[in-house]
């Protein structure tokens, strides 16, 4: 396993801090739809996918799935391995 690297983009925070990340983004996303706000709940909700992926690639980095929170989402739209489900979300997102 990678050690944590505050100057990486990606070890930058531990997978369990990504979680974290990820769910404060998620908070931040639900207060702003409830608020009527659609573009910064959207913007938070990207965050908070791209975060939550971030967990994963920590310990399986793929660079098919780029750097950035859009970039993520973009490769988790198309990619065949995944649930048609999964592939939908990603793209909603996306959109």
């Amino acid at each position: 396993m990678p050690e944590k690297d505050p100057d990486h983009w990606l070890y930058r925070l531990t997978p369990p801090e990504w979680l974290a990340a990820a769910d404060n983004e998620l908070a931040a996303a639900r207060r702003a739809f409830l608020g009527k706000q659609q573009r910064p709940a959207v913007a938070h909700a990207r965050r908070a996918a791209g975060m939550a992926l971030n967990a994963l690639l920590w310990h399986q980095p793929d660079p098919a799935y780029g750097r950035s929170y859009m970039e993520h989402l973009h490769a988790l739209s198309q990619d065949a391995v995944l649930s048609d489900e999964l592939r939908a979300a990603a793209n909603r997102l996306v959109k």
